[in-house]
């Protein structure tokens, strides 16, 4: 068995140093990278990526092998080792690694991120005594270690019954991930792929990864044992080309992580939380007031198209799910059209709600998610 030492931990960090990466080149990629290890090296990376690749470097963060350019292809999968050594800098930095050393437990791997994720319980094996590091993680094997992150930090807990939302793909999900891909969806920090599919076994590229990464790091910061909200937060990825910036007193709708492009500006002091989703071309938003009254915006160009006398849980491709607590302060959930139509009052249980065929989606859209 291998010792891994925190010592050895700190003499990585040390090694690892911050770059820039610059917007630009052709197509689906942009930016190019020089560093001193390897000069005039293209680094290749979606444009939607390159803000969160800048933002998460920044915060030093970034696992050595995406620091010293050993890996320079964004939008390859990423493997679970490599996963797991994104995973660990976070837990490290916020002091929730409090051991000497930690044994690897694998005779295929001796990673030391891998060996401390498997020592508190973040990840396990392939079997009893083997890994395959080198193996493509999963869509679904990439949400259960998200949860079990934000389990293990006290950030945010759940339990299968808070969701009122479900993946039309959910019979592919295998048992052990079903409750973590719902907890990741809840926390807003990994969704779907569109048309309301997960595709649990899928492959999970290092781009997402690091988005992931970017989006967990400032939730345990933000809302420790808490469900986040937009009015905690320092951003969120509302829908697709669409965030959520916040500071003090505003929440500005932006189209990029910079705030001198928001679309939209409101007051944070009258909102407790929003939700984005791109219906076909149009991107739309939901705010929810403190009043528990809610705004529904066309983003393109930014406009109010109607308030509803309820909160908004959820918007759909088809739908959007209202809810509010009945006389006995259970809630109940109700449904409108785009066009501001109530077509139920909130008086519906969530078992009638998709009996009603209203939780399902009939084309394709894009809400807060990291699939691409």
């Amino acid at each position: 068995m291998k010792k891994i030492t925190i010592a050895a931990l700190i003499m990585a960090a040390a090694m690892s140093h911050s770059a820039v990466l610059a917007e630009g080149g052709n197509g689906s990629t942009g930016g190019s990278i020089s560093t001193d290890k390897y000069p005039g090296d293209w680094v290749t990376v979606s444009d939607w990526a390159v803000d969160y690749v800048n933002a998460y470097r920044d915060t030093g963060l970034m696992p050595l092998y995406l620091h010293n350019y050993e890996v320079t292809d964004y939008t390859a999968d990423i493997t679970r080792e490599q996963f797991c050594e994104l995973m660990e800098p976070i837990l490290n930095d916020k002091d929730y690694l409090n051991k000497d050393s930690y044994t690897a437990s694998f005779i295929d791997c001796d990673n030391y991120a891998v060996a401390i994720l498997t020592d508190i319980g973040i990840i396990t094996g392939t079997s009893d005594t083997t890994f395959e590091p080198d193996r493509t993680i999963t869509r679904e094997e990439a949400a259960v270690i998200l949860a079990r992150v934000l389990d293990y930090t006290n950030t945010y807990h759940y339990e299968i019954t808070d969701s009122i939302y479900h993946y039309r793909d959910e019979r592919d999900f295998s048992d052990w991930a079903k409750e973590s891909i719902y907890a990741v969806y809840n926390a807003k920090i990994m969704n779907g792929t569109g048309d309301n599919y997960f595709s649990p076994k899928d492959s999970y590229t290092i781009e997402q990864a690091v988005k992931v990464a970017y989006d967990l790091n400032n939730l345990i910061d933000a809302v420790p044992a808490e469900t986040p909200s937009i009015t905690e937060l320092p951003n969120q990825w509302l829908c697709d080309g669409y965030y959520a910036l916040t500071d003090d007193d505003k929440i500005y709708i932006s189209t990029s992580m910079d705030k001198k492009d928001s679309v939209l500006t409101l007051d944070s002091s009258d909102y407790d939380d929003t939700d984005g989703y791109k219906r076909g071309e149009i991107p739309y938003l939901a705010a929810n007031k403190k009043d528990g009254t809610a705004e529904v915006y066309n983003l393109k160009p930014a406009k109010l198209m109607f308030t509803v006398p309820y909160t908004v849980e959820k918007l759909a491709f088809d739908y959007i799910i209202t809810s509010a607590a009945n006389a006995e302060g259970k809630e109940r959930y109700g449904v409108y059209d785009y066009d501001g139509n109530e077509i139920e009052k909130p008086a519906l249980t969530m078992q009638q709600l998709r009996e009603g065929g209203y939780m399902g989606a009939s084309g394709g859209g894009s809400g807060a998610s990291v699939g691409r």
